[in-house]
């Protein structure tokens, strides 16, 4: 694999992991409004398992991220999409929410502009 595709891919694991921080840090701020009696224990268990699972997805397509032929791409344009495909029938294919398919994808086309540099 070339190298503007390898840091296209370590750039992307980041970003993702980054996304992932972010989930966290909002079902903190649910918790947090929990304590402060700002939401009702319903609200709160709602939006944290919705959040759980969006978590969930992001951490187990960076697994698939790993076992994904790469090596039909030749250009970084070819592989954001691989990339964006892949995301889409991994979604559709472990039934996770669709929501997530929106920030992945400016995730995928934030680390395509850099490299593109």
């Amino acid at each position: 694999m070339s190298e503007s595709r390898q840091k296209f891919l370590k750039i992307l694991r980041i970003e993702l992991e980054d996304l992932i921080d972010a989930v966290e840090a909002l079902v903190d701020r649910h918790r947090k409004r929990l304590e402060a009696g700002e939401i009702t224990d319903y609200v709160f268990n709602e939006n944290s398992a919705l959040l759980t699972c969006e978590k969930k997805a992001l951490q187990h397509f960076l697994t698939e991220l790993g076992r994904i032929d790469w090596a039909i791409s030749k250009t970084l344009e070819e592989l954001a999409a691989v990339v964006n495909k892949s995301f889409e029938d991994f979604l559709k294919e472990h039934e996770y929410f669709p929501a997530l398919k929106e920030f992945v994808q400016k995730k995928i086309k934030k680390v395509l502009d850099y490299c593109s540099c």
